[in-house]
């Protein structure tokens, strides 16, 4: 991103690194389209899938009501740390 930046051009990021970058870099840059949360069709989405071996299924099962549990992962999504806006949304 810097470099699309500092030469004047166009570029496709996410937005993990869309709000690490500087706010210098970012500055010249003009955002046309991005991912919302309105339109679970929409192409620039980036769902997270929880993948999961045979193995271990008392693990998985612990580990999948920690992620969906408001209090749990949900949790560490609304609140993981960035610069500015959030990085991630909750599970609707």
């Amino acid at each position: 991103m810097k470099a699309a930046s500092s030469a004047a051009e166009y570029t496709i990021t996410d937005r993990g690194i869309w709000l690490s970058s500087d706010y210098n870099v970012r500055l010249p840059l003009k955002v046309y389209k991005q991912g919302l949360d309105v339109d679970p069709d929409d192409p620039l989405l980036s769902p997270a899938h929880l993948l999961l071996a045979k193995k271990h299924k008392d693990l998985h099962n612990a580990f999948v009501e920690w992620v969906i549990d408001r209090n749990g992962g949900q949790a560490v999504i609304r609140t993981f740390p960035t610069k500015e806006s959030p990085l991630y949304s909750e599970a609707p």
